[in-house]
């Protein structure tokens, strides 16, 4: 890369990053908390009877991923391939979850968006703790037994 290229782009950095900054240099916390309320999904509810189906939907996509797979290793031609890799695709397999589990598409996609936000936010928050324990903490050793 040539010096007017990356004088350019640091120059667009600085100015991406200014744009939210306040004069003493500090984010503005009015356009932080509108840019994380554009990024937070909608919040879904669902009962009991939602969290049943939806498993039973993601029964029939696990299910659909394996014949899947299993389609995509036997192929002979690498178009045969690239359909039953695309088949594995939640754009393929979320409408046979739907129709497993009774529920509308757009249902069956909500509950399973705010379920899987769910479970994502607890391993972060898992790994997270994790990680705080061992700066902490230090490494744990095992002792080695005489």
């Amino acid at each position: 890369m040539n010096s007017r290229a990356i004088t350019s782009a640091i120059v667009l950095a600085l100015l991406g990053s200014a744009c939210n900054s306040k004069p003493d240099g500090t984010a503005d916390p009015s356009a932080t908390a509108a840019s994380e309320r554009e990024n937070r999904p909608a919040q879904a509810s669902f009962t009991d009877t939602d969290l049943d189906k939806l498993e039973r939907g993601l029964l029939k996509e696990i299910e659909a991923v394996k014949a899947a797979q299993v389609k995509a290793s036997s192929a002979t031609t690498p178009e045969a391939r690239g359909e039953a890799i695309q088949a594995q695709w939640d754009t393929a397999t979320i409408p046979q979850g739907a129709e497993a589990s009774g529920l509308s598409a757009d249902r069956y996609r909500e509950i399973r968006e705010a379920v899987d936000s769910v479970f994502t936010t607890l391993d972060s928050r898992e790994r997270s703790t994790a990680r705080c324990r061992l700066i902490w903490n230090g490494p744990t050793r095992r002792r080695r037994r005489a």
